[in-house]
């Protein structure tokens, strides 16, 4: 292209020579011109050339305002945007380029920005309902960012505004449903336009509704008046009852006086049960009737309450002089102020005895076990008591037993208790305890060395006859039966010869195995003095049946003897050892068939059969 340009630029100024040679222009006029037209050919260039870098400068700012939005997108998106290197490819392209990222990033933001704004919506919502409580700084107006840990941040702010919600929408419930049943019980009304919406919540049953009404109670300001309200309907309430108490006190008191009939109370109770204005005029009222029929009747009540007094004065075992410290009581002013004086004296009195009740219970204990002490010494001081014909009672000895034992027993335990409580009185109230003017611990002290002397000496005890004296003891041994031949028989005649003579010699194996079965289970248990009882009776009936065997040992020896004598050509064999030999190969005690001849007589050995003892043995080892 260039070269064209030149090449016709070319010709076009051999044209203007030639032109100029044919009209014969001076040389300089001719340079003047060729000058013109060369300034005006770089002038025109130069302009195109301004116009193509002008075009250029725009496209990099298109580029570069781009790639800037694109960089924001991605950052408001939480995604990274890190320095490329510049592109080769010519900058229309490369604008190209960038646009579709534009477009494709900008959607991307638009969709998160919907689920974002949805979110300001909710933070909006609960911002018009708590007030302060929620964070409006994460409400931005523009650049909303809307990546994944902003959207985190918000999601975490609606939970906290949700749970708070709906924490203050459960005290506001508790609340209104207080204040409507105070305002039910008192007779009350709402007062404005507040008390009205939280009447309206408590009756209100749509969902919509209600939540349009919480709304406008949950908030701080809201919630405090809520608390406010609550807190003033209690202390009408609390007033109203302590009153009511005070005037059921009143007329109850006013009631026992007047002896009014208990149906007559029963009825005015049961018609007056509330709290509300009405019933409270209704309870003053009552209690004006009745003044007015006590001031009537004043000089009973003042009877009436001295007679409690005298009461009261007993059951604080109070003395004379101290009885006359109260002068109303011994006066003739029959006035209401007498009486109130007697009321008001009633009332300490009460107030005292119901303080110290643990002493006044431990002084009528003590009170009472010392007069049962009297009454008993004076009955056992007769002695006549146990012969008289008319007066005979076997249990009588055994009773006074108990009796004695029983105040050994709770005498000291008393005494402890009430002396205790005899010290807290003095340290309380600074001074002793008197029972009719006179200390009581000192009543107490004066009892007591009485009751040491009795302790140390023991009780008082009623005559008994002598016993015989006892036979002295005899040192009883069984005496046993002499036997006829000794127990160690003569070897002479048995060992003489050795000739087997199994006849003679089968008891004495019998009674050797019996034997040597009955001690091995005895020296395995190791049967003591202090086993139980089954072991004791079987060992009773092991003892009885080697007696048994011994005796008829003893008659088979006898018989032997004779046998000896008959025929003593033939030795006994060695019973023992054959014993031996057989034990020692069977050390459980159990026989063996093949030690055993078919001709010896085998005899069945009852012990192994013994698991236990009898009944009739163990009813007679127990008795």
């Amino acid at each position: 292209m260039s070269k064209h340009l030149f090449s016709q630029l070319h010709q076009k100024l051999d044209h203007i020579d030639l032109l100029h040679a044919d009209i014969g222009t001076s040389p300089k006029e001719k340079d003047e011109q060729n000058g013109a037209l060369y300034d005006s050919i770089l002038q025109v260039v130069d302009q195109h050339t301004d116009r193509v870098s002008q075009e250029k400068q725009a496209l990099h700012r298109q580029i570069a305002t781009i790639k800037k939005e694109i960089a924001s997108y991605k950052r408001l998106m939480g995604e990274y945007t890190g320095d490329t290197a510049e592109p080769k490819a010519p900058l229309r392209m490369i604008l190209a380029d960038m646009q579709r990222q534009q477009q494709i990033t900008s959607k991307h933001y638009e969709k998160r920005l919907v689920n974002v704004q949805e979110l300001y919506q909710q933070l909006q919502h609960y911002m018009e309902a708590l007030e302060g409580f929620v964070n409006t700084e994460l409400i931005m107006e523009k650049d909303i960012d809307v990546s994944l840990p902003a959207v985190t941040v918000l999601e975490e702010e609606i939970r906290r505004c949700e749970n708070e919600y709906m924490s203050r929408t459960q005290r506001v419930d508790e609340s209104v449903t207080k204040i409507n049943q105070m305002w039910s019980l008192l007779g009350q009304s709402p007062e404005n336009e507040r008390d009205s919406i939280l009447e309206q919540l408590y009756r209100e049953t749509n969902p919509n509704e209600k939540l349009t009404l919480y709304n406008q109670v949950v908030s701080e300001s809201a919630l405090r008046y809520i608390g406010q309200r609550v807190t003033q309907l209690e202390e009408t309430v609390q007033q109203r009852e302590f009153r009511k108490q005070e005037i059921i006190q009143s007329l109850e008191r006013l009631w026992e006086r007047l002896r009014v009939d208990p149906q007559e109370r029963s009825q005015f109770q049961q018609s007056v049960t509330g709290l509300t204005t009405l019933d409270m005029k209704q309870y003053e009222d009552e209690l004006q009737k009745l003044m007015r029929l006590r001031e009537e009747r004043i000089g009973d009540f003042i009877m009436a309450a001295r007679e409690e007094l005298t009461s009261l004065w007993e059951k604080l075992y109070l003395s004379e002089d101290e009885r006359r410290q109260f002068e109303p009581a011994f006066n003739d002013e029959y006035n209401e102020k007498s009486l109130e004086l007697h009321e008001n004296e009633i009332s300490r009195l009460q107030l005292r005895l119901e303080d110290h009740k643990y002493l006044f219970e431990r002084v009528e204990r003590h009170m009472k076990l010392v007069e049962e002490v009297k009454q008993f010494e004076a009955t056992t001081n007769d002695p006549s008591r146990l012969f008289g014909k008319g007066q005979r009672d076997p249990g009588r000895l055994l009773r006074e037993e108990k009796f004695r034992k029983r105040i050994s027993k709770e005498m000291p335990k008393i005494v402890q208790e009430l002396e205790g409580a005899l010290l807290e009185y003095k340290t309380t109230t600074g001074k002793a305890f008197c029972v009719y003017g006179v200390p009581y611990i000192e009543t107490i002290h004066a009892k007591e060395p009485r009751h040491s002397s009795g302790s140390e000496e023991g009780p008082a005890r009623t005559p008994r006859t002598p016993r015989t004296p006892r036979t002295p003891h005899r040192d009883i041994r069984l005496q046993r039966k002499p036997m006829t031949s000794p127990r160690t028989k003569s070897p002479s005649l048995r060992l003489a010869f050795r000739t087997p003579q199994p006849s003679r010699t089968r008891p004495l194996e019998d009674l050797e195995a019996r034997r040597q079965q009955f001690r091995r289970p005895m020296s395995a248990q190791q049967l003591s003095s202090a086993d139980s009882i089954l072991h004791k009776v079987r060992e009773g009936n092991i003892r009885k049946r080697q007696a048994q065997m011994a005796k008829r040992v003893r008659d088979s020896g006898s018989n032997g003897n004779s046998e000896n004598v008959q025929d003593e050509n033939r030795a006994p064999t060695s019973s023992a050892l054959k014993v031996r030999k057989r034990m020692k190969r069977y050390p459980n005690g159990h026989r063996s068939p093949q030690l055993l001849s078919s001709d010896d007589d085998i005899a069945l050995d009852m012990g192994i059969f013994d698991d236990g003892p009898e009944l009739s043995d163990m009813s007679d080892h127990e008795s």
